[in-house]
């Protein structure tokens, strides 16, 4: 298979996912409640994957496997974000986020993952990637996105406690005006 076909494969799932999200959800399933958090996931995947090849590989490697690593964000983009939707990651206020959050960011990033590679393994097996790639980089990918997905989670709770902490102390260290 050649570069070409691997970039029109690539921009066939983008437009595929992108113009067309029926074909991965239904439309009235589709209602999200943090679409930031969305957004910010599918950045963290692309980076997650991107960070996995740039972990395993050496710098003179990363040309030789670029293909394969767009390939691997095609498919963690097609796979991830309705998985995560699925265990409900984008119905949940996680300004209130605690250990069962944890747990289920735990399960539903190691879902994606499991099912990623599953993919990915067999467009390697089939000979649909040349020249392949390593596979640590799917193990490297799964503890990349539990990291950043669990990461970004919790960011938002730490953020939400010290604004509430700091809206508490100034009220505290406010003078009070009597009215006399």
């Amino acid at each position: 298979m050649t570069p070409d076909s691997h970039f029109s494969l690539l921009h066939f799932l983008l437009t595929l996912f992108l113009l067309h999200p029926s074909y991965v959800l239904s439309p009235s399933s589709f209602h999200v409640r943090n679409r930031f958090v969305l957004i910010g996931d599918l950045a963290l995947i692309i980076v997650s994957v991107l960070g996995s090849f740039a972990l395993r590989l050496d710098v003179s490697q990363l040309p030789f496997y670029f293909p394969a690593a767009l390939m691997m964000c095609a498919v963690s983009l097609l796979v991830k974000v309705p998985v995560y939707f699925y265990f409900g990651l984008y119905r949940r206020l996680w300004l209130y986020a605690s250990t069962s959050e944890l747990r289920l960011i735990t399960v539903a990033v190691t879902t994606a993952s499991v099912l990623t590679s599953g993919i990915m393994l067999v467009l390697i097996n089939i000979e649909f990637l040349q020249p392949g790639m390593p596979r640590s980089a799917l193990g490297i990918d799964w503890l990349l996105s539990l990291v950043l997905i669990g990461g970004s989670r919790f960011a938002l709770r730490i953020l939400s406690e010290q604004s509430t902490f700091r809206q508490d102390w100034k009220s505290q260290t406010r003078p009070h005006h009597r009215r006399r």
